[in-house]
C-alpha cells in the first residue's frame, strides 16, 4: 500500500479591513511599512498608484476596493503595510491593514468558498484560534487588474 503525504505549505495571517486572509508565502517577495503613492489611476479605483521602492517601481493595489471588503474607504488609503509579491513580470504591492503570523496549512485544510464571486479567493480554512479565513491567491489579483 502506498501512503501519500499531505503536503504542508507555510501560510502568512493579515487582515484586509476587518477580514481575514490567508496568502502562500511562497509568492510574498516582503513586507514592509505603507510608503508613499503617487500617480493615482483613474480608471481602475483599485489600484492606488505608485510606490518606489529599492530603485523600482510598484503598482498598489488597495486590498480593500479590489477585494469589495466592507470597510471604510478614508482608512482604504492609510496606514497598514505592503506586501510585495514576485509573481509576474512586474512586482506590485498590495495594501493590508495588518499582517499576523506564519502558520502551516495543507491542502485537505482549504474548503472551497462559493460565497464570493472575486476568483482571487480560492478557498476558506479554519483559523486555529477559532473563526475562518479567505484564501487569497495573489496571482489571480493581477489577472483581475490586467
Amino acid at each position: 500500500m502506498v501512503r501519500t503525504v499531505d503536503q504542508q505549505a507555510q501560510w502568512l495571517s493579515l487582515k484586509i479591513g476587518h477580514e481575514d486572509f490567508a496568502i502562500n508565502v511562497q509568492y510574498i517577495r516582503e513586507l514592509i511599512p505603507r510608503q508613499t503613492v503617487t500617480a493615482r489611476n483613474l480608471t481602475d479605483q483599485s489600484i492606488e498608484g505608485f510606490t518606489y521602492f529599492r530603485d523600482q517601481v510598484l503598482s498598489v493595489i488597495n486590498g480593500v476596493i479590489k477585494l469589495g471588503v466592507d470597510y471604510p474607504r478614508s482608512q482604504a488609503d492609510e496606514g497598514g503595510l505592503f506586501v510585495i509579491f514576485d509573481v509576474s513580470p512586474q512586482p506590485f504591492a498590495l495594501s493590508v491593514t495588518a499582517v499576523g503570523n506564519i502558520f502551516e496549512l495543507s491542502p485537505r485544510d482549504i474548503a472551497p468558498y462559493s460565497v464570493s464571486n472575486n476568483p482571487a479567493i480560492t478557498g476558506v480554512a479554519r483559523r486555529t484560534c477559532g473563526g475562518l479565513m479567505l484564501v487569497l491567491d495573489p496571482t489571480k489579483l493581477i489577472e483581475l487588474r490586467e
